[in-house]
């Protein structure tokens, strides 16, 4: 169909089933906040934050929490870009061109999979233990890319693509944590701004190595170290967030 005609598509599809999604949201009653509890299998010393903390954006904004978890998502995610963007170019440099497609349709499917997976495992285990595990994993990942071999390397792919999912499903939790759901909206608006960044970075960066790799994929490597560096330092940048880093009270937002 061509990528016109694709675009086309995809934006009547978007149109209709964000229409229809959208006339089924409603807003959570006056007395929400009297009603929340903490999520099962959760223990009160796993949430970051005070329960009734509510912050608006401009209060967001005057709290170091913002800028860790703002940075740390655009480190985090930068493997995952990187990969979504050189599944198959890097499949094809592995000798696998008659199927390298499938890794673009295995990272698609992880990426899912993983947004899925990891926000219930959050649930259970806490936001911050889980997007450690989530950068570890994704660090590992990417120091493997160029030692994978043969259809190892879709497995490396698939990971990689599951642990970027869970990426972007725990921020917007961990952003409603920490500042509180009722400026969840504009606030995580805010902090998606670091998804922004990361990927406008990441995409430099491998272009650059794309360019030097065009006759030896190996040459491509330092792209994926400089993804696991990124992700060692989210893993600090996570480890720093702590609940007394937010300093408005519930009271003061009210």
């Amino acid at each position: 169909m061509g990528e016109q005609k694709t675009f086309m598509v995809l934006s009547g599809l978007f149109l209709v089933v964000c229409t229809i999604g959208g006339l089924m949201i409603k807003n959570p009653p006056e007395n929400y906040e009297n009603m929340k509890s903490a999520p099962s299998g959760a223990s009160k010393q796993q949430s970051p934050v005070p329960t009734g903390v509510e912050l608006s954006p401009k209060q967001v904004l005057a709290t170091p929490s913002y800028y860790l978890i703002t940075l740390a998502m655009a480190l985090a995610c930068m493997g995952g870009l990187m990969m979504i963007g050189f599944a198959k170019p890097i499949a094809v440099a592995k000798g696998l061109e008659s199927t390298a497609v499938v890794g673009v349709l295995i990272i698609s499917i992880c990426n899912s999979f993983g947004r899925l997976l990891w926000g219930i495992i959050s649930d259970k285990i806490g936001r911050k233990l889980t997007l450690i595990i989530l950068l570890a994993g994704t660090g590992g990942m990417s120091l493997l890319v160029n030692a994978a071999n043969g259809y190892w390397i879709y497995v490396v792919i698939a990971f990689i693509g599951f642990f970027y999912g869970g990426f972007l499903s725990n921020f917007p939790a961990l952003t409603a944590d920490l500042f509180g759901a009722r400026h969840m909206a504009t606030n995580y608006g805010l902090v998606l701004m670091g998804f922004g960044i990361g990927a406008v970075v990441s995409s430099y960066v491998a272009g650059y190595y794309k360019n030097i790799a065009a006759n030896d994929i190996s040459l491509m490597f330092p792209a994926f170290v400089i993804a696991a560096i990124c992700a060692g330092v989210g893993i600090l940048l996570i480890l720093l967030l702590k609940a007394k880093f937010v300093r408005f009270n519930s009271s003061k937002t009210s």
